[in-house]
């Protein structure tokens, strides 16, 4: 991207930053799926890509003792990270676009939390991630399922017409396009990741609003639950390295 285009690109990303991430109930539903996750980050040196409120990737990985570079294109984004992460200098905050992004270093594990469905150029972005790891670096990437549990149940009652339709949350958070996990895999695969695990993490079968009031332990349980359904399961879980082929890279 050329200065002004990259520029441009950063104030869409403010204009459309939402609220979505102050609604306590998606801060609990990502501190569970985050928690979940943690076998699968190995360091010492992270990357992750995208902050916001409600993220719970870098507190995670401080206390893991890893270091952690975070690239955020949303400047409101930036400034709360800078703020509450000010004097841990083992996490370090970039303001730009991913796909300027340029390391000094290459990473253990990089991370994109509900990233890519933001992303019309998702092979782009990949095969940047791609050129970022260690030879044996670990990718770790979550996503919305578009065929989850609540989504269908919503489509039979009609709030949208189908359930990979992009609904209001989607919009909020500036959703362009959803995956189930066989397009998933198919375009990790064709960017050059090996694919080593790809699950469904946390079945949801009710809207947010509906959901708020109820107990970590029953939340729990359908994380747990969701593990034996994960077709149905509200976030998309994929643990890739680098094919055979580019570890000479």
């Amino acid at each position: 991207l050329g200065e002004n285009e990259a520029v441009e690109k950063l104030q869409t990303i403010e204009d459309t930053t939402g609220a979505y991430d102050d609604i306590e109930f998606v801060k609990r539903i990502k501190k569970i799926i985050t928690n979940r996750c943690l076998k699968f980050i190995e360091g010492p040196k992270v990357l992750s890509l995208g902050y916001t409120k409600a993220d719970c990737w870098a507190e995670t990985i401080n206390k893991m003792g890893y270091s952690l570079d975070i690239v955020e294109g949303a400047s409101t984004h930036v400034e709360y990270a800078r703020q509450k992460f000010a004097g841990i200098d083992k996490i370090r905050i970039s303001h730009e676009l991913f796909e300027s992004y340029k390391p000094v270093y290459k990473y253990n594990t990089v991370i994109a939390g509900s990233v890519i469905e933001l992303n019309p150029d998702p092979n782009t972005l990949l095969k940047c991630i791609k050129g970022w790891l260690e030879p044996n670096g670990r990718f770790l990437l979550t996503t919305p399922n578009r065929r989850s549990l609540h989504r269908r149940v919503g489509a039979y009652m009609n709030i949208e017409s189908s359930p990979d339709e992009l609904n209001e949350p989607a919009f909020q958070t500036s959703t362009v396009h959803l995956y189930d996990r066989y397009e998933l895999r198919s375009v990790l695969q064709s960017a050059g990741f090996q694919v080593e695990y790809l699950s469904g993490y946390f079945l949801k079968p009710l809207s947010n609003r509906q959901m708020e009031t109820w107990s970590d332990e029953l939340l729990m349980a359908f994380l747990m639950v969701g593990e034996e359904l994960g077709d149905y399961c509200k976030e998309l879980v994929a643990v890739c390295k680098k094919s055979q082929t580019d570890f000479q890279d």
